[in-house]
């Protein structure tokens, strides 16, 4: 006999309740609110995302109106109706809303508010990457110079490890120093695995805390922990939103050290599916040698690579130029074919690295 005791129950009520997050709000920070990763599935919301809407009030505070949707926000992030943007970035494993259109203020009232160490080091790393502290650090001169006193020379020792010789530069040397040197140490404590114990900024880290500790000035070193710090975080935030882009640095001992973007890019404008399916890889990169400087973009796809190069100096540019026929020979061997090549007199303008720079994130994770 049929019983209606077996038979399971549904109703819509689980479907009409609208779940919301549990907003942990940044310590000192007044302008952001961090959010958990799940909270941050449940709102749809992603790493690099721009959301604008309008503050409400709920009998448990203000929200953010958008898409349908409703974010809890901070008193402090704006009256009821105001219309602001939030910029949502990755920090620490979580997620952090931070506010784009800043109320303005004069500069009385920002001086009487002092920052905490949270909200100076988010400004930090909120930065462009930037590279003139690296740079600075890993000249060969700033090395020979830290060498030069016995309680830091085994540090120096640790640091060489991972840096490169131009004249006995191989491509299984640049691969190792990319995967060994702690571009990936972010990743690794974000997903809790336990990576290398030493890497470039270790090693930084424990030469900042021997030079303080001697009332030496560590200005400059902060500068470069800062730098390598934000190209680890950037990339991060490109993994996480499945995007292929590294952003790294090379030393070596005898040369400035030349620092590199590799980007994936699955190609605009394909003619055919098959081709679609290829991979293409963009590579920048650049040599800060004073008036000697240097930079290049590499395309690759299909065994073909298109090289351009800006060098500042005329006689660095004929150089280049003059090496075109090596360059041939050198990637014939590996099987690659050099479809174009173009040398650019001059700087390299800003407006050249609109590839990278779109898919940059504005703060690193």
């Amino acid at each position: 006999m049929w019983s209606p005791a077996l038979t399971p129950m549904y109703n819509l009520d689980p479907i009409n309740q609208q779940a919301r997050p549990n907003t942990v709000y940044v310590e000192g920070l007044s302008s952001a609110a961090r959010i958990a990763p799940e909270q941050g599935r449940l709102l749809g919301l992603r790493a690099g995302q721009v959301i604008n809407g309008i503050i409400a009030q709920r009998p448990e505070g203000n929200v953010l109106l958008f898409d349908n949707k409703a974010l809890p926000l901070p008193t402090t992030m704006g009256a009821v109706g105001d219309r602001i943007g939030l910029q949502v970035v990755m920090l620490g494993g979580n997620l952090i809303a931070r506010r784009l259109n800043e109320p303005k203020t004069n500069n009385a009232e920002r001086a009487q508010v002092p920052q905490s160490a949270g909200s100076v080091r988010l400004s930090r790393l909120s930065a462009d990457v930037g590279q003139l502290q690296l740079a600075r650090f890993f000249s060969p001169s700033a090395l020979q110079s830290l060498t030069q006193q016995p309680e830091l020379r085994p540090l120096i020792q640790q640091l060489g490890q991972f840096l490169l010789s131009s004249d006995r530069l191989q491509g299984d040397d640049i691969r190792r120093l990319v995967e060994r040197s702690g571009l990936f140490s972010e990743q690794l404590v974000r997903f809790s695995q336990a990576g290398a114990g030493l890497s470039i900024k270790s090693v930084m880290i424990e030469l900042r805390r021997l030079l303080h500790a001697s009332g030496s000035d560590t200005t400059r070193l902060n500068g470069a922990i800062d730098e390598i710090e934000a190209r680890q975080i950037e990339t991060l935030g490109h993994q996480l939103q499945r995007q292929t882009q590294l952003s790294w640095l090379l030393p070596f001992h005898d040369q400035p050290p030349v620092f590199l973007q590799i980007g994936y890019d699955r190609g605009a404008q394909p003619e055919s599916e098959r081709e679609q399916d290829r991979p293409s890889w963009r590579i920048d990169m650049s040599v800060p040698w004073g008036q000697k400087q240097i930079s290049l973009n590499v395309h690759y796809a299909q065994e073909q690579v298109s090289l351009k190069v800006w060098a500042a100096s005329p006689e660095v540019a004929e150089q280049v130029q003059s090496g075109e026929s090596q360059l041939r020979r050198l990637l014939q061997r590996a099987g690659v074919g050099l479809h174009n090549f173009t040398v650019f007199p001059g700087v390299r303008p800003d407006g050249s690295n609109t590839q990278m720079s779109a898919q940059r994130l504005n703060v690193d994770v």
